[in-house]
């Protein structure tokens, strides 16, 4: 972190909000990635944001990266910027890493369990894996690949919260033979923007993929995540997600798009 900035120094604050106005200037970004926040005060946040949204005269999205497991720091942290900012989720990146190589013993059931999307799910920005839980890294800790999937139907087709995709997993990390995720994540995205409205619903179970009575019900045989997309009009839109009940028509080409690959997801169950 290297730098000692005095948030007790009246002169140091006035720099940084002039800081922050230049840069909104130079750049018209629509908001900041806070690295490290952990060791910025918190209360520092409030006056910082809403002095520069009022300078800027639009509603700017700052999400905070605070390193922790301990879900109870999150929402002090969280209190005490009277959540004028977002974290990251860290609790439910590690909920996915122990699925992932629990060997099929993770309750899923429990997934969001002690989470920010959980506790406070306007305020949390989920992901799966970053730069800093790579292999090799200092917080390695990434999801096995296997389980990336369901982790990434499980942040793209949430109600609420901010998903946030790893660059590493959309286009592959070559000199870690990671393979890049683009054609699904890619889907995923088509989903999320067209089809991913109305109520929804969550199930978690203890389920085989057995397909009854046309769809996919919960049947005893191992831990896996059951995810179905519905879309009336159109017929059952099955797919690896949440239930959604969606009232708009898709453009045709995406529908089928994802409809093809329920389709070839079904089969593959099927076969299996």
């Amino acid at each position: 972190m290297g730098a000692d900035i005095d948030l007790n120094n009246l002169h140091v604050i006035k720099e940084l909000n002039t800081w922050g106005k230049w840069y909104l200037d130079t750049t018209n970004v629509d908001g900041f990635r806070l690295d490290a926040v952990k060791h910025i005060r918190s209360d520092f946040f409030p006056g910082w944001i809403s002095g520069l949204e009022d300078y800027s005269d639009k509603k700017l999205f700052t999400v905070g990266e605070y390193w922790s497991l301990d879900l109870e720091k999150l929402e002090r942290y969280l209190e005490n910027t009277n959540y004028t900012l977002s974290l990251f989720d860290v609790p439910l990146h590690y909920n996915f890493y122990l699925a992932s190589i629990s060997n099929g013993n993770f309750d899923m059931g429990g997934i969001f369990n002690n989470t920010l999307v959980k506790n406070h799910p306007n305020n949390a920005v989920t992901f799966v894996d970053n730069h800093d839980t790579e292999p090799g890294q200092a917080l390695e800790s990434f999801v096995d690949l296997w389980f990336k999937p369901l982790a990434y139907a499980m942040i793209m087709f949430r109600e609420k919260s901010i998903p946030c995709v790893f660059y590493g997993d959309y286009y592959g990390i070559p000199e870690k033979n990671i393979p890049a995720m683009k054609e699904l994540l890619d889907i995923f995205f088509m989903v999320r923007k067209y089809m991913a409205y109305g109520k929804e619903t969550t199930y978690f179970c203890v389920a085989s993929g057995r397909r009854m009575n046309g769809k996919h019900e919960c049947d005893y045989g191992f831990q896996k995540l059951a995810l179905l997309y519905e879309k009336s009009g159109l017929g059952d839109i099955k797919y690896k997600s949440v239930i959604v009940d969606r009232y708009e028509p898709a453009p045709q080409n995406v529908t089928e798009k994802v409809v093809a690959a329920a389709a070839k997801d079904l089969q593959d169950d099927d076969e299996d």
